[in-house]
């Protein structure tokens, strides 16, 4: 069966990646799609440097049945589109025989747990005591320069995010809607996935986004396929 390869920062997307691709997945009906567990890069510095990306398409396409190559970094501040673009001009030069897709998260993946808190708070996480039912979040999340602090700000009795056990964790509470919704760069991760299907079922490689026609992260919303429960 054709998979979906990813390739992350670290250990905390390991685990909660492949809960919200299939998410975007079978919100699409698309049940003939593998997720593989993510290739942990083990810090973006080791994506950015010189031959780093370019070895991780490699440990990615090498996998058995890799269909596709998804890969996913957080702005942490930068221009997300200039990183997604200068990423992009890279992979296309390492001539890998998938189709590559860059998702740069803004800033962080944390932001898109922002998004659907309202999923996400006053729930259980796992075996571990989950936000308060009164946590709630007004603005674009997009815009919180550090969403990963302002969850663990919000933890009570001494509770702070521990990212490698609550990402994963808080991936399953989040609802797609809300964070289509509120977050444009999960716009970019679900418009990610479409394209990552189509190259699959048209078996066409190419790198996207394509910068020569406007960024998919801020197409308007008639052109991106909002999730089937979107209301």
């Amino acid at each position: 069966m054709p998979k979906i390869v990813s390739i992350v920062e670290g250990e905390g997307e390991v685990q909660a990646l492949p809960k919200l691709l299939f998410k975007i997945l079978h919100d699409l009906g698309r049940y003939d799609i593998q997720v593989s567990q993510p290739k942990n890069s083990k810090g973006v510095t080791n994506i950015l440097k010189p031959q780093g990306l370019e070895y991780f398409l490699r440990l990615a396409a090498r996998e058995v049945d890799c269909a596709a190559i998804l890969v996913l970094i957080d702005s942490d501040g930068k221009c997300p589109i200039t990183l997604a673009k200068q990423l992009c001009q890279r992979a296309m030069l390492a001539q890998i025989n998938q189709p590559i897709m860059i998702v740069c998260a803004h800033h962080m993946y944390e932001a898109w747990l922002v998004a659907s808190i309202d999923s996400i708070a006053g729930q259980p996480l796992g075996q571990r005591e989950g936000l308060p039912a009164t946590v709630s979040f007004e603005g674009d999340p997009d815009q919180l320069n550090n969403p990963k602090l302002w969850i663990d700000d919000r933890f009570v009795n001494g509770r702070g995010y521990k990212e490698s056990l609550d990402q994963a964790e808080m991936t399953k509470l989040l609802e797609l809607e809300l964070a289509f919704a509120q977050s444009r760069s999960f716009q970019r991760l679900y418009h990610a996935v479409q394209e990552a299907l189509a190259a699959i079922d048209t078996n066409q490689i190419k790198v996207t986004p394509v910068y020569d026609e406007p960024d998919p992260s801020v197409l308007p919303e008639t052109r991106i396929r909002k999730p089937r429960n979107f209301l």
